[in-house]
Formats: C-alpha cells, sequence, structure tokens
C-alpha cells in the first residue's frame, strides 16, 4: 500500500428534505434505478427513527461520517 487518507466530512442537514437527499445520494449508488416510493419513505423513516438525538427540533443537524481514500499498488507480479 502506498498510503491511506482518513477524514471527517460533516454535511449539515437542513430538515427532512436534508436527511433524504444525502440518503439518496449513498443509496443511488448502490441501487440505482430504485424508485419505489414507498421504499424510500421506509428506508428515510427507519433512519429517522434512530437519529433524534443528532437533530434539533426543526430536523437540522450534522451527519457525521468519515471517508478513507486509499492508493495502492499490487506487486503481486514481482
Amino acid at each position: 500500500m502506498r498510503y491511506a487518507l482518513l477524514f471527517d466530512r460533516p454535511v449539515p442537514l437542513s430538515g427532512r428534505e436534508g436527511l433524504e437527499t444525502w440518503i439518496r445520494g449513498f443509496v443511488n449508488e448502490f441501487l440505482p434505478g430504485w424508485s419505489d416510493r414507498v421504499r424510500w419513505q421506509q428506508v428515510i423513516n427507519s433512519v429517522e427513527k434512530r437519529l433524534p438525538p443528532a437533530l434539533d427540533h426543526d430536523g437540522n443537524g450534522i451527519a457525521e461520517y468519515r471517508i478513507i481514500r486509499v492508493v495502492a499498488v499490487n506487486n503481486s507480479s514481482r
């Protein structure tokens, strides 16, 4: 491995729409074309139930997550 970089990436959430936009940004990458409104609502509701301590009474808050970037070289042919 050449190097690894770990850093915090806090994202402000502006109400329910901010949370939904943030979640859709991740899920769309893994589930392209997933457009079932009922399932989306279930996902958003499930996440909201787990986040109340992180959100204020208006639904605003910060989504705190970390990013790791790794640069590696495959030396298996040596």
